[in-house]
């Protein structure tokens, strides 16, 4: 028997479950993890996921945008994690060209902010 098991924190699990043996069996364990958590157990906690270009996810998107006449864009316009989902694939918080920065206020309202990642050198001051 197989499955998956996501946690949280980004890592990522598939298992095999031995009937003879009765024993779960895991592997495909994820070290660098995608997602990371800011402020936790307060009122403003956040969710941060790392995100990278792709340019098979862009060029669908861009596809899906002109056979709907634009009338997805505008869409993902307006939700701006709609369009960084469906641009962008899941990636380590090193190596992301953007993130996703979801606030869940007092556990009732999610809001959604897209940021570019910029690396600042101290040669850069």
């Amino acid at each position: 028997m197989f499955g998956n098991i996501n946690h949280n924190t980004g890592t990522h699990h598939t298992y095999f479950l031995d009937l003879r043996t009765s024993k779960l069996v895991i592997f495909g364990f994820n070290r660098k993890p995608s997602v990371g958590l800011l402020n936790v157990g307060e009122d403003d906690e956040m969710q941060i996921t790392g995100y990278k270009h792709s340019r098979l996810r862009s060029m669908l998107c861009w596809f899906c945008i002109c056979f709907t006449a634009g009338l997805l864009r505008l869409i993902l316009h307006w939700w701006r994690h709609w369009y960084l989902i469906a641009t962008h694939v899941k990636c380590p918080l090193e190596m992301a060209d953007k993130v996703l920065i979801q606030e869940h206020y007092e556990g009732k309202h999610n809001i959604y902010y897209v940021k570019a990642i910029q690396e600042i050198n101290a040669s850069l001051i």
